[in-house]
């Protein structure tokens, strides 16, 4: 009995100490995960810092050399983007006070990409048997169709996508394969433009000056055109808050005769294609930056007889300055990704 005893306590006791051992070894597996997140955050923290420290060094050498309004804030960010601090990844707020900046959040964006069920305040108009012909004179497109079908929020989205199908949500209309539509409903037949660009195209139909975000892309397929959305929109004053999708390379007479625009939007990476985009926008004041990817600047900033500053065009655009006829105010060209000074005008 004494010997049982005996070994029984000597069981407990290693037992206690067995325990003891893991505990301390689960502490300090806790300790070095808090230890590496404290650690990450830090790194964050350090580099966001060490982001504004530049944004405000930055900030004051545009201010002393004399940039204002619209033009410093251009100008900051132009200077950010070369340091590699763009503004997909920050937010960049710029005034004559100072800059502020901060890590972007990223958004969630289900609701700008709708599939499975039209959601509230949508409408899907389907055109059957879709095809274009010339009219008559052949001096433009007319678009045919057998019939129409249309779906209602809370119906599933048709299983085909039909070129001329027609989505309104918000503030746009967006059509398939056409940049938009020109006139409206003939009895059976509807003009459309005869440009013509796979994806879908968006016309702004709002009617307040602050539009709303558009769709990045409608039952499975992205937006690809905004080919004349806002052309002719008086009312349009900041473009700035237009958030154009990604996906959009055609942007063909998108802002074009928006008189009282003065505020331009950012140029998405991809777009290939900007005939006449700001073409009769008299007040506006500066530029945006062109991406490498524009192969189109013909007219661009045709009549803009307010545009003063620094314009930064693609490698590519070694020529096409005709884009730029009828600006009134000073204007410096730059090619930006490594290309020399182009011109001065």
């Amino acid at each position: 009995m004494k010997n049982r005893k005996g070994i029984s306590l000597i069981v407990l006791v290693i037992t206690i100490i067995v325990m003891i051992i893991l505990a301390s070894a689960v502490i300090v597996t806790l300790n070095n995960d808090e230890i590496v997140d404290k650690a990450n955050t830090a790194v964050k923290k350090n580099n966001e810092q060490q982001v504004k420290q530049l944004a405000a060094l930055v900030w004051a050498d545009v201010s002393m050399e004399g940039y204002v309004g619209e033009q410093l804030e251009n100008e900051v960010i132009r200077r950010l983007e070369e340091e590699g601090i763009y503004e997909e990844d920050w937010d960049i707020t710029v005034t004559e006070e100072g800059v502020k900046i901060s890590q972007s959040v990223p958004r969630d964006t289900t609701a700008l990409n709708p599939t499975g069920v039209i959601p509230a305040g949508a409408t899907y108009t389907q055109y059957i048997n879709g095809r274009k012909v010339y009219d008559s004179d052949e001096s433009e497109y007319l678009w045919l169709y057998d019939s129409v079908v249309t779906y209602n929020a809370g119906q599933n989205f048709p299983s085909t996508i039909n070129s001329g199908d027609v989505y309104t949500y918000g503030d746009y209309e967006y059509c398939y394969n056409w940049p938009r539509k020109i006139y409206a409903d003939w009895g059976n037949i509807t003009t459309m433009q005869s440009y013509q660009i796979e994806g879908w195209g968006v016309y702004y139909i709002g009617t307040e000056g602050t539009p709303t975000d558009m769709l990045e892309s409608i039952n499975g397929k992205p937006i690809t055109s905004i080919n004349a959305a806002f052309a002719n929109n008086t009312n349009l004053i900041d473009a700035s808050v237009v958030d154009i999708p990604s996906t959009v390379t055609d942007m063909m007479d998108a802002f074009a005769f928006c008189s009282n625009l003065t505020k331009a939007p950012k140029i998405p990476n991809d777009v290939e294609n900007m005939f006449c985009t700001f073409q009769g926008c008299k007040s506006l004041i500066s530029a945006p930056k062109i991406p490498e990817s524009v192969t189109n600047i013909a007219n661009v900033f045709n009549d803009c007889l307010s545009l003063t500053g620094k314009i930064l065009l693609p490698c590519s655009q070694k020529t096409g300055f005709e884009g730029f006829l009828n600006c009134s105010g000073t204007i410096e060209f730059y090619h930006i990704t490594n290309c020399s000074r182009a011109c001065g005008a």
